[in-house]
């Protein structure tokens, strides 16, 4: 990740480094969310460390698989599922009309 004047890259453990809490890992997230509702990533990686058992060999790759999901920028929720509607309603007209 850069920032955003170009002026290099940034640190994971920067304030200007943020995602979305999409697993609420944070307790209290409002402290920390910024008005587009992302946080700093150092707090959610600091908490994952500390409360992630690692007893398996699995469990490692689970953890990194949470934080790569976490940093995910492309899967941000759906806010309009207007495609979805009308996806199912030329293959089924009535199930939306239905419930």
């Amino acid at each position: 990740m850069t920032s955003g004047n170009g002026a290099g890259y940034l640190f994971p453990c920067s304030a200007s480094y943020k995602c979305f809490d999409r697993f609420s890992i944070l307790d209290d997230p409002e402290v920390l969310e910024d008005p587009d509702g992302q946080v700093p990533f150092w707090p959610i990686l600091a908490s994952l460390l500390r409360s992630t058992p690692v007893e398996t060999p699995i469990q490692p790759t689970e953890l990194l698989y949470t934080i790569a999901v976490t940093l995910h920028e492309g899967s941000r929720p759906a806010g309009d599922y207007g495609l979805l509607k009308s996806f199912i309603g030329t293959s089924e007209p009535a199930f939306f009309g239905t419930y």
